[in-house]
């Protein structure tokens, strides 16, 4: 699930596009069911240079450990729950890439464009090859893009097109129709589909026409009734065909969060902290823990978390570095991934701030031998989960005589007995957060 909004700058602006400043990759731990209930630390995971990536716009992770970033002239990939990342290419002459959705981690569509133009990518296999798909006639400013899980079946939203602002594939991707639904139109910026039929699309008409659904894969759309004064709506998410959540903002409003519980035919509006500025994007990690994110408030982005579904927010302190923070995914049991721009001079450059924990791993794929009467120092390690990190032996286990694990701190000492022998044994690590991970491993004595 995921969303985005469009920038504050008009699409068609070339600094939208720009390669400017630093762009980083942010990351901290959240953990299924504390969104509301702690304060993740989110931290700087890497950073970019200048030249390799801009600002940053929309994010999609099918997978617990898989997201894509539509980076404007390339896509971003992780593949193992932001640990790394790297480039994608896409087709030359692709350069306004703003939004990602992806039905599997094989199959992808990336779209963007400015006021005059479209562009759409799609992958079939993981992003090896990027191919480019023509755009419907008179389609431009291709703002949001998503696509049903384990389908083919992907809705794209546009930003400039009052009269038809929906396009469809029933093909991954490669081929694209407009839809024109009789009495739906405006300019929408975000879109989430659960299932090939039910979609739900939001935008900012400065209106009470800022949010449509459909239950038909698109063929026809609804308006939604929305509470009183609220329009400008950016981003949106669903946990179900009838549980949505909805965030925007506008000089009325500086910030909002907009619920629903039947399947977007009418909204309620949230509670959020005083003073909230506007968001922009919203995703969640499970039926009730779910992040909002958005623009700045006294020159830092805007992060919000709640634990009931939406109803009620706090506040999450963001790195200092966090300008903007414009699209925001949570995979299942993962954490949370987001995506915008850092106060890096001379101008903002993409960012990308991340709360997935990578998996708890046994880094140690091998020991030395010991010899009989020489002391033996080896420590184990391990990587991901949440440290400090406890050590056992698994029953049926055991070491050369006279050697010992030690719980605390991984390391296997000792002096080997003269009667010593070869061993195989499996250890497990756990973490603070009761995760664990095995590993068998051998030490031979010669």
């Amino acid at each position: 699930m995921h969303a985005r909004r469009r920038s504050t700058r008009s699409i068609g602006s070339p600094l939208l596009w720009s390669i400017v400043g630093t762009a980083l990759l942010l990351a901290t731990l959240l953990g299924a069911g504390t969104a509301g209930a702690t304060t993740p630390a989110w931290q700087v995971d890497i950073s970019y240079p200048p030249s390799q990536v801009g600002a940053l716009h929309g994010i999609a992770c099918p997978s617990s450990t898989v997201c894509y970033v539509a980076a404007g002239d390339s896509v971003l990939v992780t593949t193992n729950a932001g640990a790394t990342w790297s480039p994608q290419s896409v087709p030359s002459g692709v350069t306004t890439l703003r939004d990602v959705g992806c039905s599997s981690v094989d199959d992808c569509v990336a779209m963007g464009g400015t006021s005059t133009t479209g562009e759409i990518v799609w992958t079939d296999d993981a992003g090896s090859t990027w191919t480019s798909a023509t755009p419907p006639a008179g389609q431009i400013g291709l703002a949001g893009v998503s696509c049903a899980p384990a389908t083919s079946d992907c809705i794209g939203v546009l930003a400039f097109n009052d009269v038809a602002p929906f396009i469809i594939s029933t093909d991954g991707g490669s081929s694209w129709t407009t839809i024109t639904s009789p009495g739906v139109s405006g300019d929408f910026d975000g879109v989430t589909c659960l299932s090939a039929a039910d979609c739900v699309a939001v935008g900012d008409n400065g209106t009470s026409h800022d949010a449509a659904y459909t239950t038909d894969g698109g063929s026809s759309w609804s308006y939604s009734t929305l509470p009183s004064g609220v329009n400008g709506l950016q981003g949106v998410a669903c946990t179900s065909t009838s549980d949505c959540l909805a965030v925007g903002g506008n000089p009325a409003q500086p910030g909002y969060v907009l619920t629903t519980s039947n399947g977007a035919v009418s909204w309620s509006q949230a509670t959020v902290p005083a003073g909230t500025a506007s968001l922009n994007a919203v995703a969640c990690l499970s039926s009730t823990d779910c992040i909002a994110v958005g623009s700045p408030d006294n020159g830092v982005a805007v992060i919000l978390g709640s634990s009931d579904g939406g109803t009620t927010w706090t506040s999450q302190a963001p790195p200092s570095s966090s300008a903007e923070i414009g699209g925001v995914a949570c995979p299942p049991t993962a954490g949370c991934v987001a995506v915008g721009s850092a106060n890096v001079s001379p101008d903002n450059g993409g960012q990308i701030i991340q709360d997935f924990t990578p998996p708890l791993t046994v880094t140690t794929t091998s020991l030395p031998a010991a010899t009989p009467g020489t002391r033996y120092d080896q420590t184990l390690t391990a990587a991901g989960g949440t440290p400090p990190y406890t050590w056992k032996l698994l029953a049926g286990s055991k070491l050369p005589k006279g050697l010992k694990l030690h719980k605390g701190s991984g390391v296997i000492s000792g002096t080997p007995k003269n009667d010593a022998k070869s061993e195989t044994f499996t250890v497990e690590v756990t973490d603070s957060a009761d995760e664990t991970a095995t590993a068998t491993l051998t030490i031979a004595v010669s």
